[in-house]
This record gives structure tokens, sequence and C-alpha cells, in this order.
């Protein structure tokens, strides 16, 4: 170990040996803790004593450097990509300038000052460590470089190289610092405290880890005399299972990004998020799983919404460096959407310096514009709040996802031209109309690929999605990110010389140019069998349905029913269902025409419908034959009940009625006459009471309705 590193490393045992002493509150010292942290992410003016870390501006908007009687550690606005790099390259007459403004410090514990903060990340800790370090007397070259190389790629979104979440100093770190803020994103929401208790502590972390000598990308798991690493692993495991529950809700879309320096673009993984909670590491879990991302490369791009946080930290969009793409067009779009949503009142006072605005001459740029990160536009994040309090955008996560949506959905660059006459100019598949148009809101799509596009024809999820868009309607103005179909309401099916793609409202078929003909003609024809089936399956439900409510209405009302019309409709019914599936029945004998019609049919529910059909002309015909055999069993008790006392007078009184009527001379002799005005009152009797009987059942109906 050379002397620059043993001076290094005194230093960080000095720092930690007087740490609690500067940062906690004694009783016997009224002006402690020595070294506060304040969290004010709206302080721009460091007065005598204060530092302010990450905040503030050391330019004005001519580039002019501002004066100020305090510390202010800011590398945005320079040509250094990160605090430790500020630190690395910062001269010795700068670092003496410092010192004066500190009074002078000779060691650590001599340390008096307030650091006003935005947060406790990595970088922020590490630079006030190495600015500490240089104040003190510790030369340039014997800052630790891994660890300044690793905190810029890590300021600069690299969560790749910076190794993998669980052994990546950026990650636990950023996990430690989460586990004290609330769970609100806003940290102002708790009055700043949890950032306030969570940088002491996130910088006796960051020393423990230096004096051990660890490799920022490889962290151990298992770190006994580092005293914060169990609970930054703990809560980076917490963090995980928030990721990976998160993938649920998410947007997952692969989008064509153009690549840094060229026009050939890229497709690439999107993870298109809301986060009610913070957390600092699901851009690590997003950008290294090689699980969920479609291409296996982990998510390039990541699109986070904090419906809870403030202006400027509520939107952003960032693609990973290490990709090579980037989002000019899309930085572009939002700031054309501000400008028309601001028209004339878009401050423009005092804009804020931003490369992209320096490029141009017709005009200052807005006072808080959409940052482009330098003009890499590796970033694009929302502006942040005008000085009079105002949000200083009003474009809203609905318009990021629209503008991301327009300028990289991955058809954009694709042309298609008709199934004939091939020689036509491509157009996007979203400016064709059905080829052909069937009952009930069917269509059919049919074209041919473009020989003349520059790109293959990669059938990722979200290019399916978008063709299965296109089948189900038109979208003459392009199809928006919201009208995406779910992948589980259609079907792709590859077929030679191309493939089908079968949803619930249309049909696209789309020839590839292929070695192998796309069988365009047997596809259309099947099409063509199944739409008059399901025409054919519609207007007989119609007609059963007819059927089925007026059997209702005359069994409800008591009335006797037309039994020999119904048995011929429900015959005609069925005599149509048999004509209609054997006119519409398969005639390729292609299997991958028959794998068509057979998804189509499923995917339309053909196989339900005949079903239900079946069923339903089954149930009504067996209302019909239990009706009949009522009214049959009824005129049986009609008879028995009035045949049957008439029978048991006659044999009772035995003999023929008519032969003894008047022997003594009168119409009324005889006891065979008695015993017919009793039968006959019998049945006058009964008849009355069943008729009672039946009027009451039928008033208890009316009165049920």
């Amino acid at each position: 170990m050379n002397d620059a590193a043993d001076a290094f490393l005194e230093f960080i045992a000095d720092l930690t040996a007087a740490l609690p002493d500067l940062c906690e509150r004694s009783e016997d010292d009224p002006q402690s803790p020595r070294l506060r942290v304040v969290y004010n992410p709206d302080k721009k003016r460091a007065e005598a004593g204060e530092i302010l870390i990450g905040l503030g501006y050391v330019r004005d908007a001519t580039g002019q450097d501002i004066e100020q009687p305090g510390v202010v550690l800011q590398h945005k606005g320079s040509s250094d990509r990160s605090l430790g790099a500020l630190l690395q390259h910062a001269d010795d007459e700068r670092i003496a300038d410092w010192r004066r403004r500190l009074g002078q410090p000779a060691t650590p514990a001599a340390l008096r000052a307030t650091l006003y903060v935005e947060d406790a990340s990595p970088d922020s800790c590490l630079g006030l460590v190495l600015f500490l370090a240089r104040l003190l007397g510790v030369p340039r070259a014997a800052l630790p470089a891994l660890w300044c190389d690793y905190a810029d790629r890590w300021e600069q979104g690299d969560v790749r190289t910076t190794g993998q979440p669980f052994a990546s100093w950026g990650c636990l770190h950023s996990a430690l610092g989460h586990s004290f803020i609330p769970p609100s994103v806003d940290p102002t929401q708790a009055g700043g405290h949890g950032i306030e208790t969570a940088f002491p502590i996130c910088l006796r972390y960051l020393l423990d880890l230096l004096a051990q000598g660890v490799d920022p990308a490889r962290v151990p798991d298992d770190l006994p005399r580092v005293e914060h690493h169990h609970r930054a692993r703990l809560q980076l495991q917490r963090d995980y299972q928030a990721y990976r529950h998160s993938l649920a809700s998410a947007e997952l879309l692969q989008l064509r990004v153009p690549l840094q320096g060229g026009q050939r673009h890229l497709l690439v993984d999107a993870y298109l998020v809301t986060e009610m909670t913070a957390s600092g590491t699901a851009k690590a879990f997003a950008r290294n799983d090689r699980e969920h991302a479609w291409f296996g490369q982990g998510f390039s791009l990541m699109a986070l919404y904090r419906p809870l946080a403030k202006p400027g930290e509520d939107l952003a969009v960032s693609v990973d460096p290490a990709a090579g793409i980037h989002l000019e067009e899309l930085w572009r779009a939002l700031e054309r959407l501000e400008d028309r949503r601001w028209g004339d009142e878009r401050p423009r006072d005092r804009p804020r310096p931003l490369e992209s605005y320096e490029k141009q001459t017709d005009g200052p740029g807005p006072n808080e514009p959409w940052w482009d990160d330098g003009g890499r536009y590796t970033l694009v994040a929302a502006p942040l709040a005008l000085a009079d309090g105002r949000p200083g955008g009003k474009a809203t996560w609905q318009d990021v996802r629209e503008q991301l949506w327009a300028c990289y959905h991955p058809a954009r660059a694709l042309r298609f031209v008709p199934p004939v006459g091939a020689r036509n100019r491509g157009r996007p598949l979203h400016e064709f109309p059905a080829t052909r148009t069937a009952p009930g809101g069917k269509r059919l799509l049919i074209v041919r690929w473009d020989r003349g596009n520059g790109e293959p024809l990669v059938l990722t999820p979200t290019l399916q999605r978008y063709l299965a868009a296109c089948a189900e309607c038109d979208y003459p103005e392009g199809v928006p990110v919201d009208a995406l179909p779910d992948a589980a309401s259609f079907d792709v099916l590859n077929l030679p010389g191309g493939f089908a793609v079968i949803h619930a409202r249309g049909v696209l078929l789309v020839d590839d140019w292929s070695n192998r003909n796309l069988p365009i003609e047997a596809c259309q024809a099947e099409f063509d069998r199944i739409t008059r089936r399901l025409d054919a399956f519609h207007r007989i439900g119609a007609r059963a349905d007819e059927l089925v409510g007026g059997l209702r209405t005359a069994v409800d009302a008591g009335q006797r029913l037309a039994h020999r019309d119904l048995v011929r409709r429900l015959s005609q019914e069925r005599l149509r269902l048999r004509t209609a599936l054997f006119d519409t029945r398969a005639e390729s004998e292609d299997v991958h025409v028959l794998r068509f019609r057979a998804l189509l049919e499923q995917r339309w529910g053909l196989a339900g419908q005949r079903a239900e059909l079946h069923e339903t002309l089954e149930q009504l015909d067996t209302l019909v034959r239990d009706h009949l055999s009522l009214h049959g069993n009824r005129l049986i008790n009609n008879l028995t009940l009035y045949g049957f006392p008439a029978a048991l007078m006659a044999t009772i009184f035995s003999g023929n009625v008519l032969q003894h009527w008047g022997e003594d001379g009168t119409w009324w002799g005889g006891i065979h006459q008695h015993g017919l005005w009793v039968a006959l009152g019998s049945c006058a009797t009964v008849w009355v009471a069943f008729w009672l009987w039946n009027r009451r059942a039928q008033q208890a109906r009316l009165d049920a309705k």
C-alpha cells in the first residue's frame, strides 16, 4: 500500500472517530451538532458556514460564476458528471478558497458547518467525504479512484457495470437511506426528518466500507464489522419484493429507440410504472431483470411516475447509458407540448441553463424546461417548480405515455402494401381500411410486407398488440397506446408465407414475402364461412328467443298454446341449424388453414353458441311436450270428476233409467228418476267447486306478477 492510500485511510479513520461527536446533539454543547444536516431542496444560496451538497447554482444564465459566502458542491452545469468527479478535478486554489470559507479546519473534529442536502444518495455522501478529504489536506492522488469511477457511473444511471443489485454499493446505500424515510415519495411531507436522520447513518456506512477496502461493485453478503450492512440488505430485499409486485401493474413494452450518433434504431424493453412508495433501487432491478424482459437483457428504458412527489421529481424517463440509445425526440416532443399548453404565458424571464436551448438562436428558453441530461438525453425529467411555487410543467403522466408511444412505438417505421398491386407505395398499417367486413362488425384486413422496409419484422408482444388493434378496428390517425388490446384477447398463428392475428372483432393476414405463398384465398373463404355460420347462429338464436318469450307469456297468462304451430316452428329452426352447419363446414384440407379456422371459431365462441342453440331448442321442445302432457292430464281429470259420479249413481240404482220413465203415469214416477237427479246434482256441485278453485288459482298468478 502506497503513502497516498495510507493518507486517505488515515483520514477515514479520523473522520469515523469524530463523526459521533460531530453529528450527535449534546446537552453540554449548545452549538451541537457541529456538523448539522438540514433537508432543504429549495436552498439556492450558501451563507457563511454552510455547505450545499447537490443544491444551488455555481453559474448564472449567462455563464458567470455566482459569488456566495458559503460552499456550493454542485456538478450540474459543469463538465463533471458527479460530485466525485468534481472533487477529483478541483484544483488546489479552489480547495484553499473553500477552506477559508469554513474557517480553516485542521482536523475532522474541528469541523463546524451546516450541510444542506436534497437526499442521502451515494454521490452526495461520497462527495462530502471527498470534499472533507481535500479540505483536510489529503492529496488528489490519494482519492479512491475505484469509488470515484463507480459513483460517476452510478450518477449517470449505469446500474449494470456497477454490480448486481445485492452486491452493489449503490443499491445497498440507496436502500439503507430510504429505510429511514416514511412511506411517502415526497420527503417534505415528513418535514425532511427522514433524510436528516438517514444522511449521517449512510455516511457512516460508506466510511465503514471504505475502511474495509471493499470493491463497491462486489460488496460481500456478510460484513460483520460494518454496522448498518445487515439493515441495508434487509431493506434491499424488501425493495426487490416491491419491484416484483410492481410488474403486475406496470406496462411492459418493446419500443424502437434511436441509437446514439446515427440514424439506426434498436428495439428495447421498456418498463412504465407508477410508484407510490419511494424506492431508489427499482431502476437497478429493472435494468438487470433478464427474466421478465422479453429480449432477456433487462429493461433498457424506464418511465416513472410518482404522484406524491414534488414537481421535477414526479415524472422521469431514462435509458440505460450502456444501451447506447437516447431520448432526444421525446424531449423535443414534450417541450413542444409544453409550449402549446402554456401559450404565451410560459415564463422565460429567467431561463434555466440547458444545453439544448443554448444551441438555439430563436429566443431564450423557458425558466423551467424538461431536463435534457446535459444534452445527452439519457434522462428526460419533468420541469422543476417555478419561483412563485407553481409547477414548471403542464404535461401529465398520460401525456408522457402518449408522447413516448408516438415517438418510439415498434411499428412506426414499418410499411405495408395491399394484397394486390405490390408496386404501390408502402403505408403504415393503421392507414389501411378493412379488406372485407361482415355482419356483426367482424372485419378482415389483408396486407403484404413492403420489401422497401429497412428493418426486420420482429413480432414482439407489443407489435403483436399493435397488429391486433389494427385488426380490431380502423385507426386513421394512428393507434394510441391505450387502444392496445390485452395479449389474452387475440391469437397469433404462423402460416406458410406469413401469419394471422385473430381478434374477437377481426382478423389480420400478413404476407411476409417469404419463399412460400400465404394461403390468402383459402383463409378468406374460411373467414366467409365462419361469418355466415355466426350470422346464422344469431338469426336462429333471435327466433328461438322469440319462441321462448311467446311461450312464457302464454303460460303465465294461462292461455292454451297453439301446439301444432310450436312443433312446426321448432322443427323449422332445427332444420335451419343443421343446414347452416352443413353449408358452412370446412372445405379446405390444408392443415394450416384448418388451424386458422379452428382458432377463428374458438376466438369468436362458435362452439359455445352452437351448444347454447342446441340446448335452447331442446328446452323448448321439452316445454311444449310438458304442456301437451299437462293439457291431456287435465282432460282426463275432468272426465273422471264428471263421469265418475254419474256412473256411480247408475250402478247404485241399477237398471235403465229410461225404461222406468213414467210407469205410474207421471214423468217423475219411479225411484230411478230420483237417482238421476242426485247424479246430476253431484256433477253440478263438482263443476262449481272446480270452477271456483280454477278462478282462485288464476287470481293467485295475477297477484304474483
